[in-house]
């Protein structure tokens, strides 16, 4: 794991054990345990009127014990949800993945953690888009999830990553990213996403460049993979 990474989810983990319990919480998952869910909703204009796609996903974090010492479990933050997928006119689909903008693979667990929705009530929401929250505690700093299609939809290695203002350029004129927020919540965790990764030849233990091999610059499709669509715990 990179450093940074291994940072930020002991930084996560930490937070979780100094807020208590968490809104949006059962505390069903065990003794010692404790669990928050969020939704994240991405809106898109399109010529044909509103698209949007929504993930619900939980987080459930193991609290260490009382007192730590070198050696002793320090607890864990475990992920559980999908990328949320829009579908677009002409069978197009667009993924807010569960890895930030820059690629830091703890984006999902951060995002609520540093945002100011933490503590507050179930229906509690943050816009991410347009107006984009600087969070300096997020690895890369960007409140923004990774947004990627793929230019040939059954072929994983085609992914290509998306910046909003590049909405209009790659899907035609009038689509552009309307909105991207996310929410406290109570409601089930969603799980659309769990017969249509192996349609997009995604795989677990994969990148989605399945013909990988080490190089010094890898391309998008061999530094992601089935993790960053979907998590189960």
């Amino acid at each position: 794991m990179r450093r940074r990474d291994l940072i930020g989810a002991m930084a996560a983990c930490g937070l979780l054990a100094a807020c208590g319990s968490e809104p949006g919480s059962s505390g069903a998952a065990g003794k010692g345990t404790n669990t928050l869910r969020y939704k994240m909703t991405v809106e898109v204009d399109t010529p044909h009127g509103i698209k949007s796609g929504y993930a619900i996903r939980e987080l459930t974090r193991r609290r260490p014990s009382d007192s730590l010492g070198i050696g002793q479990d320090r607890g864990s933050t475990k992920l559980r949800g999908d990328a949320v997928v829009v579908r677009l006119p002409d069978n197009r689909e667009v993924f807010a993945l569960l890895t930030g903008v820059s690629g830091d693979v703890n984006y999902s667990t951060q995002i609520i953690y540093w945002s100011e929705l933490w503590g507050k009530p179930e229906g509690a929401s943050l816009e991410l888009y347009p107006a984009i929250p600087r969070m300096d505690s997020l690895d890369s700093g960007n409140a923004l999830p990774m947004l990627v299609r793929f230019a040939v939809q059954n072929d994983s290695r085609t992914v290509e990553q998306l910046r909003p203002e590049e909405f209009e350029r790659v899907f035609g004129a009038g689509v552009k990213i309307r909105r991207i927020s996310v929410s406290i919540t109570a409601d089930p965790v969603t799980n659309f996403l769990e017969n249509h990764l192996e349609g997009l030849d995604i795989n677990k233990n994969e990148s989605l460049d399945g013909d990988f091999r080490p190089t010094t610059r890898p391309t998008l499709a061999q530094k992601l993979g089935y993790n960053d669509f979907t998590r189960e715990q």
